[in-house]
């Protein structure tokens, strides 16, 4: 409520907040709108109401490439002006970046490479997945959302977002969300390995992430935490998702009836609650964090091309990477010290 009330003279009226418990599946905590008295559609449950989820399924198209050994952390994307044709997609920024790691990428939450890694591990497989994590809102064939259905041109409900955050959280592992004391946990279905689930939260754990939020986290009190945010087309839905191994906080910010608001950008309305709903499940600033699993490894790559450094890679990088699965190309983009001269904005 008092989220909503600071952005009622931009025109923000709802919102809705959901915790879910990662271990169990369990809903612990839930508000369907700031007042169910507000007369402003408050008795609308915005958990469940199907929204665009702007950026928000982006960690997930990244989590198949990982899976596939398509990527790794250090991979270098393109951030370049591209036509699909006659879709021409731009950065929230408006401006292009050049070359960028796959880090860098999904934690500023960069358009374009996210429509590349969408377009390697292909739009049906994609979908598919989508739908595997209980987003059932996104039931029309693949080819209606095309790829951009990773920059949100689906709809998806809150409540079914953060639990697909949540299989993440729990190392890939999918169950069926506990809204009932009741309700018996759901058998566990795994949809991506530990190590894609690791190299995920690693990646969205990124320090310059969480700062344009609320500080850096040393700084904030926060513990350490994954997050994506969301901003849906036309300014109408504001999205935050924050989570380690015991909980995830879902945030959407917007109003039931769909009026935009230029405050609704999820890093600056949404992600300051999800942020605040983790402080005060840990007001000592201390929280759990993931364990490495064996299978992830760590290795030496350049850092122009993100691959397996050769003889002429004069500046290189450490790299997390998936054992047996990630790929190991070696370095064919440097020579003559191209790689000290090079001066575009990779990115971490």
């Amino acid at each position: 409520r008092r989220q909503v009330r600071s952005l009622e003279g931009e025109g923000v009226h709802g919102g809705a907040v959901v915790l879910i418990e990662v271990a169990s599946g369990a809903i612990r905590a839930l508000a369907g709108s700031p007042d169910y008295a507000e007369a402003r559609q408050g008795q609308v449950n915005c958990a469940y109401r199907l929204r665009s989820p702007g950026s928000a399924l982006k960690p997930f198209a990244y989590a198949m490439a990982l899976e596939q050994g398509m990527i790794t952390p250090s991979t270098i994307l393109s951030d370049r002006a591209v036509a699909y044709a006659e879709y021409l997609p731009d950065n929230y920024s408006g401006e292009f970046l050049g070359e960028v790691s796959a880090r860098y990428a999904l934690s500023q939450s960069l358009n374009v490479p996210a429509l590349h890694v969408t377009e390697q591990v292909g739009l049906v497989p994609f979908v598919g997945t989508l739908r595997k994590l209980g987003l059932n809102g996104i039931g029309k064939p693949a080819r209606h959302y095309g790829l951009s259905i990773v920059l949100g041109t689906g709809e998806v409900r809150l409540v079914n977002l953060a639990n697909a955050y949540a299989a993440l959280a729990r190392g890939g592992v999918y169950r069926e969300v506990r809204l009932l004391e009741q309700d018996a946990p759901g058998d566990g279905r795994v949809l991506f390995f530990p190590e894609t689930a690791y190299l995920v939260a690693d990646m969205l754990s990124e320090g310059e992430s969480t700062a344009q939020g609320v500080g850096h986290s040393a700084d904030s009190g926060l513990p350490r935490v994954a997050m994506k945010t969301g901003t849906s087309n036309g300014l109408r839905d504001a999205w935050a998702f924050a989570y380690n191994p015991e909980y995830v906080v879902g945030v959407w910010l917007g109003n039931p009836a769909g009026a935009s608001s230029p405050a609704l950008v999820g890093l600056e309305a949404a992600a300051p609650l999800a942020f605040r709903v983790m402080r005060s499940l840990y007001p000592n600033g201390e929280g759990p964090w993931f364990e490495r699993p064996d299978g992830v490894g760590e290795r030496t790559v350049c850092s122009m091309s993100g691959m397996r450094p050769g003889p002429a890679c004069a500046v290189t990088a450490s790299d997390l990477y998936i054992r047996g699965v990630s790929m190991a190309n070696r370095c064919n983009a440097c020579g003559d010290g191209q790689c000290a001269q090079s001066s575009r904005p990779r990115g971490k």
